[in-house]
């Protein structure tokens, strides 16, 4: 299990080289979380940004998508519905992109 999550993140890196300048910081909470939790980070530019849930063998759960501010963002993920393990968040927009965000659902 751990070589697909350093796969999975690699794989991940790739994309977000592409776009170094550009790499989101974002966080996650309440994180573990048993339902809904919170996604923050700072966009450069007013934009649409696409908010993926990845599986620990990277199988993409849910994809949607926002429109985003420039500054402070703040999307809700609903996760009650999933059971609980280990998921990892990514955040994709035309002009950045975000780390591999590890969020674990009680």
């Amino acid at each position: 299990m751990r070589a697909q999550i350093i796969e999975l993140i690699d794989q991940c890196g790739s994309a977000a080289s592409m776009k170094e300048n550009n790499l989101l910081d974002a966080s996650v909470a309440p994180n573990p979380t048993t339902g809904t939790t919170t996604i923050r980070f700072a966009a450069t530019t007013a934009e649409t940004a696409s908010i993926n849930l990845y599986s620990v063998s990277g199988q993409l759960i849910s994809s949607t998508t926002h429109q985003v501010v420039s500054g402070s963002n703040a999307i809700e993920l609903d996760m009650s519905s999933l059971e609980a393990g280990t998921y990892f968040v990514k955040i994709n927009s035309t002009e950045s992109v975000s780390k591999m965000i590890p969020v674990i659902k009680k």
